[in-house]
């Protein structure tokens, strides 16, 4: 069994209020640099299918597909599909344009009468269905 060594020297009560004291004054500092600012968001959801070549037929669920959403800022985010194709990506306002790639980058080319581009604004959400077409 190991023996705990003392200290040679007792740390007096007034020393430890004056380490608590520092310490306390340095993370105060650390703290007054910093500032809490909320941030202003909204949400684009939906569904990335791809559009039968027979019209008769319903179309297919995308899984795993990249959905890009370009700001005018030229900021890309990027956001996976499940496996329904599903998909949620939280936004700043602003406007967004959009791309889809395959999980292997190749881009997938979107339906022609597709909406490419959607308008996200505060604590709202906008549904944008993608409709993409086979390779």
């Amino acid at each position: 069994m190991k023996m705990i060594r003392r200290l040679s020297k007792p740390i007096t009560l007034s020393a430890t209020i004056v380490v608590g004291a520092l310490l306390s004054l340095g993370i105060a500092h650390l703290l007054s640099g910093q500032t809490t600012r909320n941030i202003s968001f909204g949400e684009a959801h939906g569904t990335a299918a791809f559009v039968p070549r027979d019209p008769a037929k319903e179309m297919v669920d995308a899984p795993d597909m990249v959905l890009s959403f370009m700001n005018s800022s030229k900021q890309r985010v990027l956001v996976l599909t499940n496996n329904n194709g599903d998909y949620r990506v939280p936004l700043e306002p602003g406007r967004y344009c959009i791309e889809v790639f395959s999980r292997t980058g190749e881009p997938v080319e979107l339906y022609e009468r597709q909406i490419k581009c959607i308008d996200v604004t505060n604590q709202k959400d906008v549904r944008l269905d993608v409709a993409l077409l086979r390779p």
